[in-house]
């Protein structure tokens, strides 16, 4: 059983809230926005004491009070470099030319987050554990394919 990262409270039926928010939209006499989120000051997310929360803006703002790392989703420092036509591959975790990633209009760069030759490789693997026919393209280049 996963154990939950926060404490929620029940305002109508049906409907739960974090209780961090209700204890500071009391304290501010007011809803939060969409763009404001509660940070816990000392990091642990059931501690809803009104002196460990504090209003911050959602997304960088927030990000800053928070240490950088692997699994600090979303403060994952970004690779980047100075080509603009390289991007980062998550997988191969290496830089691979624009053009050998797949679209993916919901990323933050409109790109998949692994390059097109990892994706079928996986996708492969994929199917042969589900039993389901194999890709025509089975021997086919893959540098060459568009997508």
């Amino acid at each position: 059983m996963p154990r939950r990262k926060y404490t929620y409270v029940t305002d109508k039926p049906k409907h739960q809230r974090k209780r961090s928010r209700v204890i500071v939209e009391e304290m501010l006499g007011r809803k939060l926005e969409d763009w404001e989120d509660v940070h816990h000051i000392d990091g642990n997310t059931l501690n809803d004491a009104p002196t460990n929360l504090q209003v911050v803006k959602h997304g960088s703002e927030h990000c800053l009070l928070h240490p950088r790392g692997k699994n600090n989703y979303p403060c994952v420092e970004r690779k980047t470099t100075d080509d603009p036509n390289l991007v980062w591959c998550g997988a191969c975790k290496n830089f691979e030319p624009r053009e050998n990633f797949y679209k993916n209009k919901h990323r933050w760069n409109g790109l998949a987050s692994e390059c097109k030759k990892t994706y079928l490789i996986r996708a492969e693997k994929f199917r042969r554990s589900r039993g389901v026919p194999l890709s025509p393209f089975k021997n086919s280049n893959l540098e060459g394919m568009d997508a």
